[in-house]
């Protein structure tokens, strides 16, 4: 076997291995060029004859026009994505996040395609409550040995009505920020925008939290104060007495 990459006459001779017999051929190979990648704008002027495409983001229910441009020679082009199927055009109207793909097929049915991906954004509509997962029996009451870390999480009554306390305990928010009163020890962050956290309880009494929770997206900005109060009881460690060991043996 033989791999050829460029036109030409190739000939292929064969003998036997006495030499008795003798066979050849000869055969003419054109190798096509490929198209040229086909350059993709859309309606939102994020891309402009782009080759290397820049994804476009959108705000419910906003849609984008994209566009793909056949370079010269090509017979047929069109638009492929999981919703929408294979549509027959330059232009599609896209409604729903993907990534679309451009393929364009010249005389010679040789291909080539370009991708753009499209993002559209929702502002989430949240219930926000926060849930202490040591008050087991919900009667804002913790008891802890002095050290026990605390956790406490910010969930959604919407996705998660039964608070379930599963980690990692992050919903999909953008940032969250705590106010605390008195002002706890945070012994972790447990989720990287700070939806839940663990504290340290110093002393016995009511400890208040108040925590902003900030949505920022396409859509816009959207800020929910979230708050709670429990009562730790802190109970302290049990003190070893000091003893003494008498005589050389234990």
């Amino acid at each position: 076997n033989t791999f050829i990459s460029t036109s030409g006459t190739y000939s292929l001779k064969l003998n036997s291995y006495d030499g008795c017999f003798v066979s050849s051929d000869t055969i003419y190979v054109q190798i096509n060029p490929i198209p040229l990648v086909p350059p993709i704008s859309d309606s939102k002027g994020v891309n402009t004859y782009n080759i290397n495409t820049d994804p476009v983001f959108l705000c419910f229910p906003d849609s984008v026009l994209l566009t793909g441009h056949p370079p010269t020679n090509i017979q047929t082009t069109y638009w492929t994505n999981t919703s929408i199927g294979t549509v027959n055009s330059d232009s599609i109207w896209v409604k729903n996040t993907g990534l679309y793909t451009f393929t364009v097929t010249d005389s010679n049915s040789c291909t080539n395609s370009n991708n753009i991906f499209v993002k559209i954004d929702v502002m989430p509509i949240y219930d926000l409550r926060m849930r202490f997962p040591l008050d087991s029996f919900y009667t804002d009451t913790i008891k802890i040995c002095s050290g026990t870390p605390i956790t406490v999480f910010i969930y959604d009554t919407i996705t998660n009505p039964n608070a379930f306390t599963t980690a990692p305990f992050c919903i999909d928010v953008t940032q969250t920020l705590w106010q605390n009163s008195p002002v706890p020890n945070f012994s972790t962050v447990i989720c990287p925008n700070q939806s839940a956290i663990n504290f340290l309880a110093t002393q016995t009494g009511w400890h208040h939290f108040n925590a902003t929770v900030i949505v920022n997206n396409t859509c816009g900005i959207d800020t929910t104060l979230v708050s709670d109060s429990i009562y730790v009881i802190v109970n302290p460690l049990p003190v070893i007495p000091p003893f003494q060991i008498f005589g050389n043996n234990i």
